[in-house]
Formats: C-alpha cells, structure tokens, sequence
C-alpha cells in the first residue's frame, strides 16, 4: 500500500482500495536548505504535515485538489519516507500503479517547487493589445507543446513516466490550462484545428476511449509535436535513438523503442535512477504485443516453452535488442555493463 496527503487533515493517509486522489508530476527544488529538510522528514500514517515544510508548488497541489471535488494527493517527496532505502525500494516499485490509479495527474512545469501554479498561487501571463485605428492586436502565448519542451519539467527523467503513465494530465501552463485523457486533448486557447477528439470506431470500446497504447503513443506524439492522429502507428526510432532490428523483431518492439528514444536524453540526479525512472513506462509498453522481460533494459519475450527452436528465438531478440545506438554519441554513465543503453547518456534532447 502506499500513502496520500489528506488535503482537509494535512495528514498521511494509507491509500485504501477503490480511492480516489490526484498526484502531483514537479521538479523537485535544490539547493542544501531542501536536501536538509527532506533528510528530516520521514513522515508516518497519521503524521500531520507541517506547513513550513510545504513547497509552493506542493501547496497549490492541495489546493487544486480540492477546488477539483478530490480530497487525497500523492507527492513522492511526502508520501515516500525519505529517510528509509527500504521504504523508497518499495514505493518506487509502486509508482507504475500510483500514476495510473491517480484520477488525475496535475503537472507543474515551472521551474521547480519554489514556484506557484500559475492560475493557483500566481497569476498567469497578462495578455497585451494594441489598438491601431480600428483594429486590436492581441498578444497571444506560445503554444503548449512549446512551453512545455522550454521547461525545466520536461528534461528531467522521472517526469517522463509521470506523465507518460497517467490517465489524465491537468498542466499549469502560464498562458492557458491544458488537458489530456483517453478522449482527447484540450486546451483553453485551443482554436477547432487544435482540438482532438477522438472519432467513433477509432478507441475501443463503447465510449470509444483510446486504449493503453494508444493514449502512451497520443502522449508521446503530443511530447514531439507532431500529428495527434497518427497514434496508431509506431513513431519510428529517429535522431538520437536506434535500432538496428530486423523488420519483423523492429515492429515488435517499435514501442519500447519509442520510449528509449523519449527517454534517453533526460537528466537525472542519480544515474543509479537511469532503469527505476523508466521501468513502468517499459513494462506497459512490453505488454502491447507479448510479455516482455528485460535484462538490464534489454528486452526479449518470455520464455512460453522450451525447445531448441524456441531458445533460438528468444537469442535473436536479445542479439537484436543489443543494436542500439545513439546517432549523436553518449557519455558513459559509468554505471553497468557498456552492451545495455542505460549505462549511457544522450548529450542534447532529439530534434
């Protein structure tokens, strides 16, 4: 079980079955003040939450909550006891199922927690005009997909699965809110072209929602900025991250390609985190065509039988899985063996 800020309390909670909650997807403050504070905290079930040890940006996520009609909020910097390894090891493990399960993902990509939501604890961005004779020229904000590639936010590693595992996302943009779930995208400045919905016999099921890989493929298209429509189709293993496999072994595993490529380029404290940050986004993706399993981030099917030609197969994967390349070079991250991509590190975010 993991736990939950009661946001009418201020205290830690155990999550009980069937709940509903938000969590909350920001970069975490630095600075020594907060590396000291959050040595400090280790908060148990039924701790109160001192307000002094609240960020801003952890502030307004218990507000939005609340002016949302939600009562509980995840953030891993209260909800996970910081001073315990054991406890980390386990709720890390969970984060796959406490992004998902969440009815909504608020997304603060401002520069770090020191700073409000913008529409929550600061006013947005004022928009200007002009008036010249009988016309007015409205300043208008830059796009989201933009703001959202100009933040601080979208270049860290832990973020990537936060979002990409979410079944909703609200972003706190500084020129307009946005939105994204199994429907659709939204957006308050979004003009009709901009608008996706998604079609009837394009989803599954009855209310046409998009299914797992089609939302994480509508995610990861909207993360580029390119066409919405096409979530359908693998988005190809372009720029700083490839693979050399065979046509048939490629589409297999085209997703988790996908996802590396997204991936390899962000920045983490701890380039111990490099598997832990991307390991729920692997897992669903690995689940589209046939159970995968990984080694060392390398991933091959699951063993269904043995026999010799079996055995030869799953080889060929893991022979395949090993042709990857950065087109634009790496850095060693010193950690794990040379032969797996998670012991190198992407210099510049892809194009």
């Amino acid at each position: 079980s993991f736990r939950l800020i009661d946001c009418e309390s201020r205290t830690l909670v155990s999550a009980t079955v069937g709940q509903k909650y938000t969590a909350l997807s920001y970069v975490w403050e630095r600075g020594p003040r907060i590396l000291a504070q959050s040595r400090h905290r280790g908060f148990r079930i039924g701790d109160e939450v001192p307000g002094n040890l609240l960020s801003p940006a952890v502030e307004d996520g218990l507000r939005a909550t609340q002016e949302l009609g939600f009562r509980y909020l995840w953030v891993d910097k209260i909800c996970i006891d910081q001073t315990s390894q054991q406890d980390k090891e386990e709720q890390i493990g969970m984060m796959r199922s406490v992004y998902q399960g969440a009815e909504l993902t608020l997304i603060s990509p401002c520069y770090d927690e020191s700073e409000y939501f913008p529409g929550v604890g600061k006013s947005r961005h004022q928009t200007h005009g002009i008036r010249i004779g009988d016309f007015t020229l409205l300043e208008r904000p830059i796009g989201p997909e933009l703001a959202l590639n100009m933040s601080i936010w979208r270049t860290r590693g832990w973020t990537f699965q936060e979002e990409m595992l979410s079944r909703r996302t609200l972003y706190f943009l500084d020129g307009q809110a946005l939105f994204i779930c199994n429907r659709g995208i939204y957006g308050e400045l979004f003009d009709d072209s901009k608008v996706i919905e998604i079609e009837e016999g394009e989803g599954i099921g009855p209310d046409r929602f998009l299914g797992p890989d089609q939302i994480l493929a509508l995610r990861m298209r909207f993360a580029w900025g390119l066409p919405f429509h096409d979530y359908n189709r693998p988005l190809g293993c372009r720029g700083t991250f490839g693979c050399m496999c065979q046509a048939g072994i490629y589409k297999s595993f085209a997703t988790i390609w996908d996802v590396l490529y997204h991936y390899t380029w962000r920045e983490l404290t701890y380039d111990a985190d490099t598997l832990r940050a991307v390991e729920g986004c692997l897992t669903l993706a690995s689940g589209f065509q046939h159970p995968i399993q990984f080694v060392l981030g390398i991933g091959f099917p699951k063993a269904l039988q043995h026999n010799e030609s079996h055995d030869y197969e799953l080889r060929s994967y893991f022979t395949a899985g090993l042709t990857w390349f950065h087109q634009s070079g790496g850095l060693s991250r010193h950690r794990g063996p040379s032969w797996t991509w998670a012991s190198w590190r992407v210099t510049h975010q892809p194009s």
